[in-house]
């Protein structure tokens, strides 16, 4: 007689008994963090005054002034290309200079500058043009927008 009964119902019965009582997190192995599990306006509004504050560094840096005035002018990347590996190494190597002087309490005042005047620029941009002979004012215009060219492809590149 109990053969003929179907005891779905009784198995489906355990089984939500024996998941409704286990959980999941305690079945995988996850890697535990100390983040929070949901998004914090909060902790989004501390952030931003965090960053508030590391953009003011120079201005900070320069209200401490213990160590005396440390000046950095970055020197060329000439302005007559697109960025490359070699300016990447010289802005990074030139930053963590002024922030280690930052650290040690010095007036930081670093100026950024480009090089965009000379032989390379002036070669590049007698090749732009049509004509085989140009007077050196022409010449210069050219240069001169080839070098606003490429500082504004290099100030992106830089930015990114």
């Amino acid at each position: 007689m109990f053969s003929r009964i179907d005891h779905s119902w009784l198995r489906l019965y355990y089984c939500r008994r024996l998941l409704s009582s286990q959980s999941y997190t305690e079945t995988l192995n996850l890697p535990q963090s100390k983040f929070p599990m949901k998004h914090s306006r909060k902790l989004e509004l501390n952030l931003e005054q965090q960053n508030v504050k590391f953009e003011d560094l120079f201005g900070i840096s320069s209200q401490k002034n213990k160590c005396g005035k440390f000046i950095l002018h970055d020197g060329p990347p000439y302005a007559n290309g697109d960025a490359h590996f070699g300016h990447a190494i010289n802005r990074i190597l030139k930053d963590i200079i002024v922030k280690r002087k930052l650290l040690e309490n010095f007036n930081v005042d670093f100026r950024p500058g480009w090089d965009c005047h000379g032989l390379p620029i002036e070669l590049k941009a007698i090749p732009n043009s049509n004509s085989t002979r140009l007077n050196p004012l022409e010449i210069r215009d050219r240069a001169r927008q080839l070098a606003f060219n490429a500082i504004d492809r290099q100030r992106q590149a830089f930015n990114q």
